[in-house]
């Protein structure tokens, strides 16, 4: 694309700059909390000898290392990504050879990090490459996996964007399959791309996706290529297909797993390959050996974890791997049992922290709650001893005494409340009338516990009730719960609107709780009015305290040394969000720093007196995360403390610091003389004015650093409208740098964008502004047609048209995205140029899914204006295949063992469509069919022979399954077989085996005659051939041993003595004499 280069105009008016300084230096300091974290991946590889593996949790990546006396090393932390960032996937390239492995992380923002790993000395060279995201002007993005090789791909929404590493960056790599849903990708052994998409599997030929015929069109979500070079793919609720020759044919491979949906496959070095399934939310874990079937190996894992576990990542080198939730766990009995391999792995949620006065700190992560001594560096975990819980609520009263409580389980609405008195050695079950509680909801209950360890429960919701109530419940030490209401004087309100709580608080004598009416409107919640009450706790009366409150909500309470309650607000209806102070029993707000923009969501104060607020979303808001600011000048000044973009989710104050639990971890934060850099950008707003679409207009903005340290810009965000020259760079004190930003416009319309800009101190951005507009010489866009009638149509089958556009302009038309009102009507083709007065037929195409009208339209997005082509279509009946069978029962009756029996079954297609009998078979090996695939056109019919062929003497019977594209069908057989004596027998070669004596009076000998068969079962019948006497699993198979048989009960006469081996069927004619 050619650029016009232009100079913005600036509006200097509206130049702004950080004036505010404070008293105070805070540094904050992480305290390395308890181990275990949601591992999303782990990737494993040899070298020397040497077992490594790189480990990406969600916001770090740690290496470690196998040793058989010492297992997995303490893992090394490598790399952290910034503040407001998450790992989504992980890729990389380990080939042995390769003495630097290529790895890669892909951030939720579709940024990639390149590192180069060299495992010798376990360390990343230098600093990351960092590969910015491709760019979409007009979707929410949408990343979600990457895959490395000599190329980048990255998933995004449904297309696939490839990264050569040219310099010519990214570009969509989907022609073929650019309107479907794409699941999954994968290279075979031989670097071929597949995916694996709504409609069935694609390979990349050229540049174009080719569909694979030999797999059904059905939803491919899974792929994967296994260290062997055996492309495995899963089909959802249908099966699990292998191929063995590099993706040209498929074979199914579901015995032992089914039709259950595999989310991720993975593999070791002994050739066991691993599927992780999903079923109702549950993961379950199954293996898969060499010519055995799948095999579920996670039970005693999962019976430690929970019902509910959820695995993200298996594979291994030496030891089984497997990447939960809840951390990284090895096995080496093929998972007979099962260990920890977290070691160093530390939790980044922390959603608890609790320190007593005696200097023992509590942590509660997703694996449950740990404890230490507060100088220690060792955690315990304390609660629950095997498993986890992850209930989040952790309290304690005066004594000391701990209180938790579990998820609920079955048909209760709370679940378990348990106590320790022992600082966590030892927890009791308290739930005395817990039954009369309702069930608790994210922003709708709340359980406290007083300094006294009385028990509180607020609950303003009840699941599938037409009115709901703002309730409080009250438990003392040794009574039940008991309802809790006086003086609340609040009625039953319809579902239409809602109360929710706050919190709870408690100063001395007095207990507070706050809340807040909404109403509820087409699935939106309108904030109405806060409320807040109180009551002494030797009391029962609670009065309502929202005296000079206004209209707001309070969420957080916290009471300075003198009593004096402050407390934080919610930021509702596009306000900022306030601190009160309440002096005189009147509320009094003071002045808030500027990221009250968010909530306040945790208030704490030091022993100092300074107010330190966490200004984070809660529930109840979709803002903004913005950090931690602290004021000890009641608010005429605040020091930012960092933590922007973090989820801060409270605070704890300890001696003179102040602990901050995280999703990110634990922090001290302390006041400490250093030195801090302060950023002064000039200007803070910017106006591009009106510029041609596809023209690139620059400006310069200056960024100086007025404080004393180094100032660290480490990111800039930006789109694909306005985007900044460089993203991060250092600047000395008192030093400025200039920032170049460029807009370019994409299309007629007008555009703003908040550039925010992280460093190492108070966070900033500058607001952009511009317009997109139409010149003289611009493109113009015409359409050969503006409606279009596709007709009729069968359900799950398309019909294509062409539509022509043309380019009357004087320069090139840029069509960037050709949008869908509904997913029935689609362009083939969305991303293309137009050269000035060319043109170019487009493909579109309907594909009705039900019997129904249709209408919507394209909108063509381009740099000129908008243009729409309406559209409509009728879906009528689908084809269908229908199976029809002659029997669907069959009696083959006995037959002798070694020979069969058959019998001819007509399959006929009854239905509109080509039927594709993928296989018929059942899983005995004495049922035996003519046919297993085969295509059936409508009307059409095949003869299928079903043949019974008895291996042994016994009754079978089984199901001929029949898998096709209708709906699935069985055969039921059943048979006997036997062995059938005659004289003729006696005439065969009776060498191997010799039978005395003969005549016989009591016990008859059988001697082996020969090294080549095992005696395995001895029959005797009658002269008539009814089966007398049967004996089997007798172990003979050397020369000369012998094998005695008990005749004595027998009655005098002449019978046929017949023996089985592995080689041979011999028959002797004994006489029996008394």
């Amino acid at each position: 694309m050619k650029y016009d280069i232009y100079i913005a105009k600036i509006n200097i008016n509206l130049i702004i700059i950080i004036l505010f300084f404070s008293v105070l230096s805070i540094k904050a300091e992480e305290v390395p909390g308890p181990e275990g974290e949601q591992i999303i991946r782990q990737h494993f590889f040899k070298k020397n000898g040497k077992v490594s593996r790189i480990i990406a949790t969600r916001y770090n990546v740690y290496s470690s290392h196998y040793s058989f006396s010492e297992g997995w090393s303490r893992a090394k932390r490598m790399f952290s990504v910034p503040n407001g960032k998450r790992i989504i996937d992980a890729s990389g390239k380990f080939a042995d050879a390769e003495e630097k492995k290529t790895y890669c992380i892909l951030l939720d923002d579709g940024s990639i990090y390149e590192f180069k790993y060299k495992a010798q000395n376990d360390y990343f060279e230098g600093m990351p490459k960092i590969i910015f995201p491709p760019a979409s002007p007009t979707e929410q993005l949408n990343y979600r996996n990457i895959l490395v090789s000599d190329i980048f791909l990255v998933i995004c929404n449904n297309v696939i964007f490839q990264n050569k590493l040219d310099g010519k960056g990214w570009f969509a790599d989907s022609i073929g399959i650019s309107n479907l849903t794409i699941n999954s990708i994968a290279f075979n052994s031989l670097g071929e791309l597949f995916a694996g998409t709504n409609k069935g599997l694609y390979r990349k030929i050229g540049n174009r996706f080719e569909k694979i015929n030999t797999v059904d069109t059905f939803n491919v979500l899974t792929l994967f290529n296994d260290r062997w070079g055996k492309l495995h793919i899963n089909l959802y609720n249908r099966t699990t297909m292998v191929s063995l020759d590099t993706g040209k044919t498929f074979i199914h491979d579901s015995a032992g797993i089914g039709s259950r949906y595999v989310v991720r496959f993975g593999d070791d070095r002994w050739g066991n390959v691993y599927a992780i399934t999903l079923t109702q939310y549950v993961n379950r874990i199954y293996k898969k050996s060499a010519n055995t079937d799948w095999v579920r190996i996670d039970t005693n894992l999962t019976n430690y974890l929970g019902f509910y576990s959820s695995y993200n990542d298996i594979g291994g080198e030496t030891t089984l791997e497997v990447s939960a939730y809840y951390g990284s766990y090895s096995s080496r009995d093929d998972g007979i049992t099962w260990f920890t391999s977290n070691a160093g792995i530390l939790a980044e949620d922390i959603f608890k922290l609790l320190i007593l006065n005696n200097g023992k700190m509590f942590a509660y992560t997703i694996l449950g709650i740990f404890k230490k001594d507060i100088d220690s560096a060792e955690w315990t975990k304390i609660f629950p001893q095997s498993g986890i819980s992850s209930n989040y609520f952790l309290m304690n009263d005066k004594n000391n005494i701990l209180y938790t409580q579990i998820n609920r389980t079955g048909q209760q609405a709370q679940g378990n409340i348990y106590k320790s008195q022992d600082l966590g050695e030892n927890w009791e079950i308290d739930t005395t009338g817990i039954y009369i509680l309702p069930r608790g909801y994210t922003g709708y209950s709340q359980l406290f516990i007083d300094d006294d360890g009385i028990q509180h429960y607020a609950n303003s919701y009840v699941y599938g009730a037409s009115t709901n109530y703002f309730k409080i419940y009250e438990k003392k030490s040794s009574d039940i719960w008991k309802i809790d209401t006086s003086g609340l004087n609040l009625p039953g309100i319809l579902t239409s609107h809602l109360y929710t709580i706050g919190s709870f608080a408690q100063n001395g004598n007095d207990l507070y709780v706050s809340g807040a009416l909404w109403d509820y409107v087409s699935n939106t919640s309108i904030f109405r009015n806060g409320l807040l009450f109180k009551r002494k706790l030797n009391e029962s009366v609670w009065s309502i305290d929202t005296l000079g409150i206004g209209n707001d909500a309070i969420y957080s309470i916290a009471f300075d040394d003198n009593g004096n309650m402050i407390a934080g607000t919610l930021a509702l209806d596009g306000k900022i969000s306030r601190i009160l102070k309440k002096k005189d029993n009147k509320w009094n707000s003071i002045n808030v720093p500027p990221a009250a923009a968010t909530d306040v969501r945790a208030l704490a104060i030091d022993t100092s007196g300074t107010l330190w607020a966490v200004f984070n979303n809660t529930s109840f808001t979709s803002t903004m995360n913005r950090g931690i600011y602290a004021t000890d000048d009641n608010g005429k000044t605040w020091e930012y403390a960092g933590f922007d973009s973090v989820i801060v989710r409270g605070l704890v104050t300890y001696g003179s610091k102040i602990y901050a639990y995280t999703g990110r971890g634990i922090h001290t934060l302390t006041k400490a003389p250093f030195k801090q850099a302060v950023i002064e950008i000039n200007p803070q707003y910017i106006d591009f004015g009106k510029v041609k679409p596809g023209a690139r207009v620059d400006t310069i903005v200056s960024i100086k650093n007025i404080g004393e340290d180094t100032l660290r810009i480490t990111n800039i965000t930006y789109n694909s409208t306005f985007s900044p020259s460089r993203t991060k760079f250092n600047i000395a004190p008192g030093a400025s740098e200039n920032l170049l930003i460029s807009f370019i416009p994409l299309s007629v319309m007008k555009y703003s964008f908040r550039m925010r800009i992280f460093s190492n101190t108070y966070p900033d951005s500058i607001l952009l502004n511009g317009e997109g507009i139409l010149t003289d010489s611009s493109a113009k866009i015409t359409l050969s047609e503006k409606s279009i009638n596709f007709g009729k149509v069968r359900s799950g089958q398309s019909k294509d048209t062409t539509v022509t556009i043309t380019n009357t302009g004087l320069e090139t038309l840029n069509v960037y995205n050709i949008i869908s009102s509904t997913t029935v009507f689609t362009a083939q083709e969305r991303t293309f140029e137009v050269p000035a007065n060319m043109s170019k037929q487009v493909s579109l195409r309907f594909s009705p899914t039900s019997v129904r009208a249709y209408s919507g339209y394209l909108y063509i997005q381009s740099n000129v204006l908008p243009d729409t082509i309406w559209l409509k279509g009728e879906g009528i009946e689908a084809a269908a295949p229908k199976l029809s069978l002659s029997l669907k029962s069959i009696d083959f009756g006995k037959v002798e063992v070694g020979q069969s029996k058959d019998t001819t079954v007509v399959f006929k297609n009854i239905g509109t469509d080509t039927l594709r009998v993928s296989y018929v078979r059942t899983f005995s090996e004495s049922f035996l069919t003519s046919h297993h695939q085969f295509r059936l056109a409508p009307e059409e019919e095949i003869l299928v022979t079903l043949t019974f062929k008895p291996q042994d003497e016994k009754v079978y019977s089984d199901n001929f399954a029949i898998v096709s594209n209708a709906s699935p069908d069985t055969i039921f057989v059943k048979g006997e077989g036997y062995y059938f004596v005659n004289v003729n027998d006696l005439m065969a070669d009776n060498t191997h085996y010799i039978v005395y004596p003969n005549p016989v009076l009591s016990k008859l000998f059988v001697k082996n005659n020969d090294n080549f068969s095992k005696l395995d079962k001895i029959k005797i019948h009658s002269i008539i051939g009814v089966e007398i006497l049967s004996i089997e699993n007798i172990d003979i198979n050397n020369q000369n041993q012998f094998f005695e048989i008990d005749i004595s009960n027998l009655s005098k006469g002449t019978y046929f003595l017949t023996i089985l081996s592995n080689k041979t069927k011999s028959v002797h004619l004994i006489q029996i004499i008394k």
